[in-house]
């Protein structure tokens, strides 16, 4: 942490490193890592705008983080709409649970997390966290998930968008409207907790 807090700072809360820093409205800066909140405006990370929250480590990796009513199941969902995969235990661990217990958390808190990664290395980690408070108004940040490169138009990205589609709402994904204009095309749809993303 800088040695001078900014004047922004005000309150406490402590970070997965121990260190005693401020509430946020905006962001925090903690060593390397900076916590972004959404509030009202959208983030872009690559093609992906990001929907609950985006934790950058600077000049590295970014991971969207989603709250939940049932984060594993939420992840399946995300996995199958990106081809994502579960991320592994750390190295030395056989699974997520042996690692919560080295860690000393409570064994009925060991489904209160999950997150899923992207095979390639290439876009950002989903986490997903329980929360008590389901979603209540409309995101003001969501995911957009492309079908193909831009190259690919016309019918054939209909045909790929709906085949996408299709795959989504057998998932638990329901229909939200769709968009056509100027700006381009894109179907809205919700995943299993309501929050709303594009394919286009």
């Amino acid at each position: 942490m800088k040695d001078a807090e900014p004047a922004w700072l005000d309150g406490g809360v402590e970070t997965d490193a121990g260190t005693e820093v401020q509430d946020r409205d905006d962001f925090v800066e903690v060593e390397d890592r900076v916590v972004v909140e959404f509030a009202e405006a959208a983030h872009h990370v690559g093609e992906l705008p990001v929907r609950v929250g985006l934790e950058v480590v600077l000049g590295d990796e970014a991971a969207v983080v989603f709250d939940a009513a049932e984060p594993a199941k939420l992840a399946e969902f995300w996995a199958l709409a990106l081809d994502y995969v579960f991320e592994p235990p750390p190295k030395g661990y056989e699974n997520w649970e042996d690692f919560g217990r080295s860690i000393g958390l409570a064994e009925e808190e060991f489904d209160d997390q999950e997150a899923v990664i992207d095979p390639a290395d290439e876009g950002p980690r989903l986490y997903f966290q329980r929360v008590p408070e389901g979603k209540t108004v409309k995101n003001r940040v969501h995911l957009d998930i492309r079908v193909a490169g831009r190259e690919v138009g016309g019918e054939e990205r209909k045909r790929l968008v709906s085949e996408k589609v299709e795959q989504l709402v057998q998932a638990g994904a329901s229909l939200a409207w769709k968009t056509d204009d100027v700006r381009g095309s894109a179907v809205v749809l919700r995943d299993p907790e309501g929050n709303e993303f594009c394919v286009v």
